[in-house]
């Protein structure tokens, strides 16, 4: 058979079947078209009531209802899920809601009903919420400050000033205890305060009353101590001389000794509040300052505090070369004798007692004198009670004291713009640290 025979045959082979291939490949596209659209709606349904889902929660925080109570797929169980929760989110809203409503109604009967006044300073520094009390307390009426800017209220306050007060500056203090005409006198605490949100709440209380009877209690200190130191002075005199009559007997010369330092006792309570009443009576200023060198003031004051015969080490340990300080040097030499008779009081004999220089930067520059002594120490209690008038820490103790020695200190480091700083524990002493500031200036 000739070569070409079979080609031809070969050829009409192929032309029988190509139209079936040809219909095969076309069959093939056709099943590929049509699963690759089933796929596509298969896979889109989902995503389209997932976003339906999600569409109808944004518009109205509710999911498809419908889808979810119909498919019974998965989206439809994710959908009846995210419809449980959003219901679960809205009774906690509601709740909360419900709570900060009921909160916000028992403040505002609280500050309506509040003898003392508060005053709202939003962001934008405009006067909010205003407290009937406020009124009462400044005498500024509430409709000239509603919704205006927080300088018109320092404008009003301004106004009204005792004679004698520092008007207030641009910007609102912190904290301050001043006088007004509202009309009447009164002295009246300013605290402010910033909220977390940067709004700002001013507080006002009107101490009026409190000064009056601090006044009256003062003065009342100061009338008896006058009229009891000249009688005192006359037992305490009449009691040593019986104390050197010969002819007494040992138990005559036993209630003398008595008489005699119970009688000590009372006059040092006597000068104690005089000289109280003395400070309060000029609060404002402290006469005769000069710049002095704290180190070499406290030294010399230091040889005349120890006594004779008493046992105990003294400590110096002063640094030389510090800022000099402006004080009162006879009220300085006060309140070192006032902290080391402490020191003394309660440390036992042979106890050694420290003096000591030191510095800090904070809010400025500061040097302090720090008296240490290693007795008995005090409680966390005591401390918090440190400084309170007629308050003796150790009562029980056969400790002698008036509970005044360290309000006088107190009183007396307020004049020269100075602190007191205690540290002690039970049984390991105390140190107390008299701080002034090094650029303190009463002029």
């Amino acid at each position: 058979m000739r070569l070409d025979d079979q080609d031809d045959r070969a050829w009409k082979a192929l032309e029988l079947l190509l139209p079936f291939f040809l219909g095969l490949i076309f069959l093939g596209l056709l099943l590929s078209v049509l699963l690759s659209l089933w796929l596509g709606k298969r896979l889109a349904k989902p995503i389209l009531a997932l976003a339906s889902a999600a569409r109808s929660v944004k518009e109205s925080g509710k999911p498809n209802v419908e889808l979810s109570s119909t498919a019974s797929d998965e989206i439809g169980q994710l959908t009846r899920d995210l419809n449980a929760m959003l219901l679960e989110l809205s009774q906690l809203q509601g709740n909360l809601e419900s709570m900060v409503q009921i909160r916000s109604e028992r403040l505002s009967v609280i500050f309506e009903l509040s003898p003392d006044g508060f005053l709202e300073i939003d962001r934008q520094g405009l006067i909010g919420y205003v407290n009937p009390a406020f009124q009462t307390i400044s005498g500024i009426e509430i409709i000239n400050l509603m919704h205006t800017h927080w300088p018109r209220l320092l404008t009003l306050l301004n106004q009204q000033l005792a004679t004698g007060e520092a008007f207030f500056a641009k910007e609102l203090p912190t904290e301050r205890i001043f006088k007004m005409h509202t009309p009447s006198l009164k002295t009246i605490l300013l605290i402010v305060r910033m909220s977390p949100s940067g709004s700002q709440i001013m507080y006002l209380r009107d101490l009026t009353k409190d000064a009056e009877l601090q006044a009256m209690k003062s003065a009342f200190f100061a009338k008896a101590a006058h009229e009891l130191r000249t009688p005192l002075t006359s037992i305490l005199g009449f009691t040593e001389l019986l104390q050197k009559d010969p002819a007494k007997t040992p138990k005559q010369n036993q209630v003398f000794e008595i008489i005699f330092r119970q009688g000590h006792n009372l006059l040092n309570l006597v000068q104690d509040l005089l000289e109280l009443a003395s400070i309060e009576a000029k609060p404002s200023q402290v006469k005769n300052q000069s710049y002095q060198s704290l180190p070499a003031l406290t030294r010399l004051i230091a040889t005349e505090l120890k006594m004779p015969g008493d046992e105990r080490q003294l400590i110096l340990s002063l640094e030389d070369h510090l800022p000099e300080i402006l004080l009162n040097t006879e009220q300085f030499r006060q309140v070192l004798s006032n902290l080391w008779s402490n020191a003394m009081k309660y440390s036992a004999l042979g106890s050694p007692i420290e003096i000591s220089t030191r510095t800090r930067e904070q809010n400025g520059a500061w040097i302090g004198i720090a008296v240490r002594d290693f007795g008995i120490g005090m409680s966390q209690i005591e401390l918090e009670q440190i400084g309170e008038r007629f308050y003796r820490a150790n009562p029980a103790g056969q400790v002698k004291g008036t509970g005044l020695g360290i309000a006088v200190v107190q009183e007396l480091m307020q004049l020269h713009g100075g602190v007191l700083e205690f540290e002690s524990a039970p049984g390991k002493g105390t140190t107390v640290t008299a701080w002034f500031p090094s650029t303190f200036s009463n002029g």
